[in-house]
């Protein structure tokens, strides 16, 4: 009976080793609600952490103009009222730099949405349900429209150039959506870059999701449904 041992030994060891290289192959996500593939066409658009298992899904969804392409979703569609964090390993320098922020109007698929593209890499981020969105550094609060808020967070990043001009528009955005009431950049600070959100809804659902254009840079879209 013995001479069988190592035989298990090494069955159990090659299937030890395997399930760590799979556990290593996507970004950690936590606060993440267990969600199904989505059937949507649509695709992605923040308070104590979460403890919830990551429930990250894989979508096709709908792309706007210029952003033609699968996106990856990280999120699905969930109200963030706990802090829902996606982590990038990302090897500095050099800083991964916001140089666009876009907005769509997706009424006919169901919802808005908002893409910050980087280029250099992808940083991670967190973003949740609050209730005033607070600027970096100083804490002073951001007045934005609407009537729930989400704050968003990318570290590693920069939204500013080597000689310290702003690479994307400041100040209070107003898109004129249903959903989506205004966002305004919060912070550029210590490698933090920070967005406040200002939503229609009380309790705005949010999907996100990310790709890699073909132009090299990398993309986090945050979508944008009524609850109720």
């Amino acid at each position: 009976m013995n001479r069988f041992v190592p035989t298990v030994r090494i069955a159990i060891l090659v299937g030890a080793i395997a399930a760590l290289l799979l556990a290593g192959c996507s970004p950690e996500v936590t606060g993440a609600p267990g969600t199904a593939p989505s059937t949507s066409t649509a695709a992605p658009s923040a308070a104590p952490p979460a403890a919830s298992p990551p429930g990250a899904t894989s979508a096709t969804p709908t792309p706007p103009p210029g952003d033609e392409g699968d996106f990856t979703v990280r999120y699905g569609w969930a109200v963030p009222s706990q802090q829902v964090t996606v982590k990038h390993d990302v090897a500095v320098p050099p800083v991964p730099t916001l140089v666009e922020v876009r907005v769509g109007d997706h009424t006919a698929d169901g919802f808005e949405r908002v893409t910050f593209a980087f280029r250099g890499a992808l940083p991670g981020y967190h973003f949740q349900l609050v209730r005033q969105v607070t600027q970096d550094g100083s804490g002073d609060p951001v007045r934005l429209p609407g009537n729930s808020f989400v704050q968003i967070v990318f570290n590693p990043a920069y939204a500013h150039d080597d000689a310290g001009h702003a690479t994307v528009p400041v100040g209070l955005q107003r898109p004129g959506f249903r959903q989506l009431s205004g966002y305004q950049l919060a912070g550029d600070y210590e490698g933090y870059v920070t967005y406040g959100f200002g939503f229609s809804s009380s309790q705005p659902q949010i999907r996100v999701g990310e790709r890699t254009r073909p132009d090299g840079t990398f993309v986090v879209a945050f979508d944008v449904r009524s609850a109720r």
